[in-house]
């Protein structure tokens, strides 16, 4: 069900669904529950044990059709490497691969937080949020903010796969530099 915060945020508890099992959930709100949700200019948060999902009430809108709101959402456990778009460099996949559908093509943006699963991606110079390509790769989206702990929050306009990574870069000519730290 669907629950109504004190912040303007109606929240939809996805903890219990274990995304494990599951390829994908589909989450259906009918027309009139859909057009309850807009007229209240709420944002829907959709809260995951692995993610958060925020879709501004302004955004809202843009996921809603004649037969009410549809959004398809899995979780998919990633490798530890992945390669980056346009390169043969390698990123360290550091989140679950969280993808979106719904069709929406307005190009505003829903926020997303992923959890991080390893205490070393945790500096924000060189963790961001990437989105994968259509040849399965890997594309830099944006660095993202820590919301919280072990959690980078960044934006996206549109359907997808994303997850957070992290990619060390290091130069020969300063391997050996004293100042390299």
């Amino acid at each position: 069900s669907i629950q109504n915060a004190k912040d303007k945020t109606s929240v939809l508890d996805l903890s219990d669904v274990n995304f494990n099992k599951y390829s994908q959930v589909v989450i259906t709100l009918t027309p009139a529950q859909a057009e309850q949700l807009k007229k209240s200019e709420n944002a829907l948060s959709l809260n995951s044990s692995g993610f958060n999902v925020l879709i501004p009430a302004a955004t809202l809108p843009d996921f809603i059709s004649s037969s009410g709101l549809l959004l398809t959402i899995s979780l998919a456990d990633a490798s530890d490497t992945a390669v980056l778009s346009g390169s043969s460099a390698a990123i360290n996949i550091g989140s679950s691969i969280l993808t979106i559908k719904n069709g929406w093509t307005t190009g505003k943006p829903i926020t997303l937080q992923l959890n991080l699963k390893d205490s070393s991606l945790r500096d924000a110079r060189k963790t961001a949020g990437y989105a994968e390509t259509k040849d399965h790769k890997w594309s830099y989206l944006q660095p993202g903010s820590f919301s919280k702990e072990g959690i980078l929050q960044f934006t996206v306009t549109g359907d997808g796969s994303y997850s957070v990574a992290f990619r060390n870069v290091s130069f020969k000519d300063i391997g050996t530099h004293w100042a390299k730290g």
